[in-house]
């Protein structure tokens, strides 16, 4: 392959990784392998753009070099950004950590809440155009950390949709719910609050100049398994644990790449589309906001 560009974009080309999201998706995958405070800290677009055109002065930050030097393993910092005929030698594959965090089917794991980067999670919900979100009560997501990005998102365009716990169903009222699976003090006040926190979101969303079904809300009569949040190409999945609060049980991330839903992948979005199906509409233009 012989190209008058960046080696870099050469490369992202010979890879399928030239779309934006795609990118930014791999840079994150590697950056967990080196860094994990530099997750979600990709170029802008605008930025991303002059790395592809030739257009930068210079070179990146030392840090986005490294990232870029371990997501193409031969190649140093100069010789991507370097701009002239180029061909290319056959692809180098990364190994070890670094390849098994390329697979689709290898989520990055956090032992707990704690350990996740928030920031990198509201960068993406800011920028998402699709996000669904599935969990007993939804408190600490919807309303503590990030209702503002998802906020931003909305007045952006972004759908979103929201099954939590029936406030109102049986099951509240079972002491192996609130007091041993998911451990909280007022799981039905939360539970309202999040349902009030979508309707706010739904009235964003009509002052913004969007269709109002571009947030929903439901509520699911059934036992809660674990919390699902997912944003466009990257899902994300605590489980509940006996007598462990969300906040302490594991979190997986999965990245999804663009080529395509791997099973266990696929696997996980049937089971959403489902959750949807089967749960019960909520009315949130009845919700005062």
């Amino acid at each position: 392959m012989t190209a008058k560009l960046p080696r870099l974009k050469a490369l992202l080309v010979d890879r399928h990784w030239q779309t934006y999201r795609t990118f930014c998706q791999e840079y994150d995958r590697v950056a967990r392998c080196i860094d994990s405070s530099l997750v979600g800290m990709w170029p802008s677009r605008a930025q991303f753009h002059r790395w592809l055109s030739g257009e930068l002065k210079g070179l990146p930050y030392p840090d986005a070099c490294r990232i870029l030097e371990a997501m193409f393993p031969g190649w140093r910092a100069e010789e991507l950004f370097a701009v002239g005929p180029i061909d290319l030698p056959a692809r180098h594959e990364p190994t070890g950590q670094a390849f098994a965090a390329r697979s689709p089917d290898a989520p990055t794991i956090h032992p707990d809440l704690a350990e996740e980067d928030n920031r990198a999670v509201a960068r993406r919900i800011r920028s998402a155009d699709e996000i669904f979100f599935a969990a007993h009560t939804g408190y600490a997501a919807m309303v503590s950390q990030y209702q503002s990005a998802v906020r931003c998102a909305i007045a952006n365009g972004a759908r979103l949709r929201v099954v939590v716990s029936d406030p109102d169903g049986p099951l509240m009222a079972e002491p192996e719910l609130t007091t041993r699976l998911c451990p909280s003090i007022r799981q039905a006040g939360e539970i309202e609050d999040v349902l009030f926190t979508c309707g706010r979101h739904r009235a964003t969303a009509v002052d913004a100049g969007y269709p109002e079904e571009n947030v929903q809300a439901r509520v699911y009569m059934g036992p809660p398994s674990m919390n699902i949040l997912l944003v466009d190409g990257w899902l994300r999945l605590i489980p509940y644990l006996p007598l462990v609060d969300a906040a302490d049980s594991p979190v997986y991330e999965f990245a999804l790449d663009s080529g395509g839903r791997t099973p266990l992948i696929a696997k996980y979005f049937i089971a959403v589309e489902r959750l949807w199906a089967g749960s019960r509409t909520v009315d949130l233009a009845a919700i005062a906001v």
